[in-house]
């Protein structure tokens, strides 16, 4: 009975973590939607942190965005990374690959962590 009682509690605490994580989602993409229009300088923030909320739902690694992965995938010879890729760097010249290396060089994240 301990266990069955242990297993029912574990289920109900990851079930909380969902519903707290949909809400503070719904936040997020309102407060990005907001900033958009106010031109707020933390809007390329918010977006980075939806791009690596996709990568992670997607079986990427945490803290990476989509086009560092899409550097990576095409790289590696991977077709649909190797077309997203290309999509990509079709809208801003180098993109995936100044993404990847933002990513090794630690740049986007605040000075306080960098090189650490």
């Amino acid at each position: 009975m301990g266990q069955i009682m242990h297993i029912v509690i574990e289920r109900l605490f990851l079930l909380l973590l969902w519903v707290l994580s949909v809400i503070g989602t719904l936040f997020a993409l309102i407060k990005m939607l907001l900033s958009v229009f106010a031109k707020h300088p933390r809007t390329i923030i918010y977006g980075i942190a939806a791009d690596q909320f996709a990568n992670v739902s997607i079986g990427g690694q945490p803290d990476e965005t989509i086009s560092s992965r899409a550097y990576r995938g095409a790289l590696e010879g991977k077709f649909w990374w190797s077309v997203l890729r290309t999509v990509l760097d079709w809208v801003e010249t180098d993109h995936c690959k100044q993404a990847y290396e933002s990513e090794i060089n630690r740049s986007q994240l605040p000075k306080d962590f960098q090189g650490k």
